[in-house]
Order: structure tokens, then sequence, then C-alpha cells
């Protein structure tokens, strides 16, 4: 489960996105479903104050709920120059490093 890139780079209020994370996270554990996080990072040009508290929303939740959690890595991304010109988006090689990241902790549950 992910959400929040875009939320965020709209300035969404911190406590609206954790809020929808939250009822995203208890919808679907009461429905039986298994959630595996995502963490979204986004660009410094927020500020630390609002990137900061939306980076640490995901370790929060994913501590509180005891989920795993994939971290983001924009800034790893940035410098192996896996990411568009517009700076917020990966190009194709960045997407297909989130896919094994992605596929190598979800592959786990598959395998159970």
């Amino acid at each position: 489960m992910e959400l929040g890139g875009n939320d965020g780079l709209r300035g969404t209020s911190l406590e609206a996105i954790e809020k929808n994370l939250r009822d995203m996270i208890n919808l679907a554990q009461r429905s039986g479903i298994t959630v595996l996080l995502i963490g979204v990072q986004l660009p410094p040009n927020y500020g630390a104050v609002y990137t900061d508290g939306f980076e640490n929303i995901f370790s929060a939740l994913a501590k509180e709920y005891n989920l795993n959690l994939i971290q983001g890595t924009l800034k790893t991304m940035v410098k192996e120059g896996l990411m568009q010109s517009d700076g917020i988006h990966p190009n194709v090689l960045g997407h297909k490093q989130i896919e094994n990241t992605v596929w190598e902790s979800l592959n786990k549950y598959l395998e159970k």
C-alpha cells in the first residue's frame, strides 16, 4: 500500500494524509488483507518540517500496525540519475528499481 506522493506534492495536511493512510490500513486489515507499506519521500523544497513529518507518517504507522515498510529512496535515485528531468518522477530505470525492490518484499508473502 502506498499513498501520499501527490497528496504531499499538493501540500495536503499531514493529519489528513495520516488519517487517509490509517483508514486504508484498517479497511484492508479488517478484510483480511496483509499490508505491505511503501514509504514515500518528497523533494526537499517543501521544507524540512513538512517533508520529515510526511516521511515519518509511514514509519510511525508501520510500527503501530506492525507492518513491513519499504522505505523510499528519493535522494539515492536522484544521485544515481534515476529521475526524470522534473526531479519528481522516476525514469524507466527508476521504475524498474522500484519494481525490483517492491517485488523482493512482496514475493516473501506470496511464497507462504
